[in-house]
């Protein structure tokens, strides 16, 4: 049998892109508002140096129709 290999680290780069995605146009302040973080909290997330509460994920995931998986590992 072989064993599946699984990702154990996180990307935090990568979900703040997939973050940057989902905010489009609006502006980070705007876009923080919506979530209750200021907007140098969603900078930090962006940029991959600060990784969001899963309460905020969750509102992200429910707002813009997306998975919870998709938003953390791109999956």
């Amino acid at each position: 049998m072989c064993a599946r290999k699984v990702q154990t680290k996180l990307d935090t780069r990568a979900m703040g892109q997939r973050i940057r995605q989902l905010r489009g146009d609006i502006t980070q302040m705007e876009f923080a508002a919506q979530f209750g973080i200021s907007q140098g909290q969603l900078s930090k997330i962006e940029s991959g140096t600060l990784v969001s509460s899963v309460e905020v994920l969750f509102r992200m995931a429910v707002m813009y129709r997306k998975t919870i998986d998709w938003i953390v590992m791109g999956v």
